[in-house]
């Protein structure tokens, strides 16, 4: 990736706050599909597999809020990729790593119990956590990385790396992260093939084509162009807990 410059407005491509605002976007939709449309309108906890279906045979409108929701939630795994990045790219250019860290992890607390209403439908869930989390735990990962995962001998240095990542991945899992196994590889991937777009672009689809339409979202990552952009910081922060806050009160309100 070319180095991060303060441009506004560079001539080619899109800056890093234009990928986040988009990101912004497709997290809403996010949202949207899953705590509004089926939490709120469609109620789906009411329904085991066998009740659903039945009731989506029979209900045209049953069938259009699922069909609603699970394109919303289609485009919203978008964002898992765009924010990711984002991650490694603030990982790259820093100048106070704990600053950076200390922030990640207040934005990774901010999101739970809002996480917890939107998508569970309760103020406290212990069985989940939400994808903050593995934003933090994915930058403790590429921390690690830089910090110990280098060095003259790169078989060694690789073996380290991959039991790293292989920490941070099992972690995810203990702590049940959703979509946590997916980004803490996909940050491996972006931070080991930096300087390689198209690597990452190729490696990035891979991984994150668990998350089925998430390879969207790394395309358009690799429109990035190197400027940073103007954005705030603290709005930045402080959008994901608040849409996820207000789609769990709306999926509240409409049951």
């Amino acid at each position: 990736m070319a180095a991060i410059n303060q441009q506004t407005e560079p001539a080619g491509g899109w800056s890093g706050a234009v990928l986040k605002r988009i990101g912004y976007l497709l997290l809403t939709a996010g949202v949207l599909g899953r705590a509004v449309f089926e939490n709120g309108l469609l109620d789906i906890r009411q329904y085991d597999n066998a009740a659903l279906l039945a009731a989506m045979q029979g209900s045209g409108q049953v069938m259009q809020l699922a069909t609603l929701a699970i394109v919303l939630q289609g485009i919203g795994l978008c964002a898992v990729p765009l924010f990711t990045f984002a991650l490694v790219e603030g990982m790259r250019h820093t100048a106070n790593v704990r600053r950076y860290g200390l922030r990640v992890a207040l934005l990774a607390l901010a999101s739970e119990i809002p996480y917890n209403l939107a998508f569970e439908g309760r103020w406290w869930a212990p069985d989940t956590r939400s994808p903050a989390a593995g934003l933090l735990l994915a930058l403790l990962m590429l921390w690690l990385m830089d910090h110990y995962g280098k060095g003259e001998n790169r078989w060694k240095s690789g073996l380290l790396q991959a039991v790293i990542l292989a920490a941070a991945v099992l972690w995810a899992l203990l702590l049940r992260v959703d979509h946590g196994v997916v980004i803490v590889a996909l940050a491996a991937v972006l931070w080991l093939l930096r300087g390689q777009p198209l690597w990452q672009l190729l490696a990035g689809c891979g991984v994150s084509a668990f998350l089925v339409t998430a390879p969207l979202g790394m395309l358009l990552v690799h429109f990035y162009n190197g400027a940073r952009g103007r954005a705030s910081r603290l709005a930045g922060y402080a959008f994901y807990p608040a849409v996820l806050l207000a789609g769990g009160l709306a999926s509240v309100y409409l049951l």
